[in-house]
Formats: structure tokens, sequence, C-alpha cells
């Protein structure tokens, strides 16, 4: 049933968990790939996931090319035997026919067990944008907990932690803000674009899968909760705007906050 909802390659925790459990849902067999470690340089952080159907095809990755595909056949194995095991590439690596170009190592956990109702869980909170973190326990089992968990105590393999995909929320109106939105789409970046102009709004929306929402007044803004992994861009260029715009955007959480203009804005 492998079948990616779009050419972008799933490349957060959450497009990978959503292919993952749409696979077990159709009733096929799907491992998932973990990287618990590197030594030395890597293209991808601890944590990084690829699901591997028992046909072999893969979504997400966890290196530049240089390990996946044997990740994936040993993978193939694992869903055949129901038992997961560790994997390292690189220096002290079993596989000596495999190196990596950097010097350095991977260490890769295989969980081909995988239990639909932690899947659904992990999902639910991510699309909720909340924080996850997903443990690896000594049987290959996953488990997901709101805070972090201690390795020792619980006996995990490995803890990783999933924040909300990167979400942009862009406010002005004209080819600015609709050049950044299309920017936001070709990186896979989530949108919302805040705008009084009906123009900007409906550009915005033909772009699909992004949030138009109508700015009627200043002193009517529409409720707006910004989240840790929420960018703020103040694109109006217009000072009677920007102060309740920037006040709104400062009693929320986004991690970064711009506006157009001098070093004074």
């Amino acid at each position: 049933m492998y079948a990616p909802s779009s050419s972008r390659i799933p490349e957060h925790a959450l497009d990978v968990l959503r292919l993952t459990l749409a696979q077990q849902e159709a009733g096929l067999p799907c491992a998932l790939a973990i990287m618990t470690s590197i030594e030395g340089g890597g293209v991808r952080a601890p944590g990084a996931l690829m699901g591997v159907t028992a046909e072999g095809h893969t979504f997400g990755y966890l290196s530049g090319g240089c390990i996946d595909a044997d990740v994936a056949l040993r993978a193939q194995s694992a869903l055949k035997t129901g038992t997961g095991r560790s994997l390292r590439y690189g220096a002290g690596s079993p596989f000596v026919d495999i190196q990596l170009p950097c010097g350095g190592a991977i260490e890769i956990a295989v969980c081909p067990d995988l239990s639909t109702d932690t899947l659904k869980t992990a999902i639910a909170h991510l699309e909720a944008r909340q924080s996850i973190y997903v443990g690896i326990d000594r049987a290959y089992q996953l488990s997901i907990h709101e805070d972090k968990p201690s390795t020792e105590q619980l006996d995990l393999l490995f803890v990783a932690n999933y924040r909300p995909q990167l979400q942009l929320r862009v406010v002005g109106s004209g080819a600015e803000t609709i050049a950044l939105a299309r920017l936001a789409k070709a990186v896979g970046v989530g949108c919302i674009v805040q705008s009084h102009d009906e123009t900007t709004l409906k550009a915005v929306e033909a772009l699909g899968a992004f949030e138009g929402i109508k700015i009627n007044g200043l002193n009517d803004l529409p409720d707006i909760e910004d989240d840790p992994s929420t960018a703020v861009v103040i694109l109006y260029h217009d000072a009677a705007r920007e102060g309740p715009l920037l006040k709104q955007a400062l009693n929320g959480n986004a991690f970064y906050i711009g506006a157009v203009g001098s070093r004074n804005t």
C-alpha cells in the first residue's frame, strides 16, 4: 500500500509516523528505524526516523545514502522474525564493507513490532502541536511520554524528543506576504497568513493547504496562540498596524518574531 502523500521526502517525525500508521492500519507490516547515536558528523540528528515496509519501501531517511539501503534490508529481516535489533555502522561496526565517508559511527534501533495505539498517541500529540518524548526499551517497543523519562529507571535504550513541525505565521498583504507563503510551501513548513486584504488571502489559499485568516480591525485581532515551534513575521511595514500586532506576538510563545523595516522597527 506504500503511497507517500507528496513528492517531498518525509522528514519530520509526524510525516514518518503517519505513513507508518497508514501501513499498519492497512494490515501491512512496517518497521521503524530510529537513529540512536552519532559519533562524528552526520546528516541527521539522533531521533531521525525511517519507516520500512515488508516490501522494502522506505519513507524518511537516516543518512545521505551510505547506510539507508542496508538498514532497510535488515529491517525487512526483523519484520520477518518480529525481533528488533541494534545496528552500528562505521567505526567499530561488524559491517566492514559499509564505510562512512565522515569516519565516525552511527547506531540505529530497528523496531518491527509496533503498537498501533502507540503510533496514534504520538501522532495525536504532534498534531495538537505538543512536544513528546519517545522511549525505546530493550524489547524494541516504543513508549510515549509528555516529560523526559529516566532511561535508568525505565531501562530504556534511548529517548528521543520530537517537537511539532515548524510553522510560520505571516501577517501582512501583497507580494511579499504571498512570496513568503510560497517559500514556506516549497520547504514544507506549515503556514498561517493573516491579512486585511482579500486578494492576498485568496492568493495564499490558492497555494493549497495553508490557512488564511481575515483581520477585520486592529482593535479586534483574531485570537491566535503561537507555540514554541512557530515563527511570526510581520510584513506590513506600517507603524500604525505593527504596534498591536507586535504586542500580540510578544504575548505568545513564538521562538522568533520579526518585522520588515529598519533596525528601530
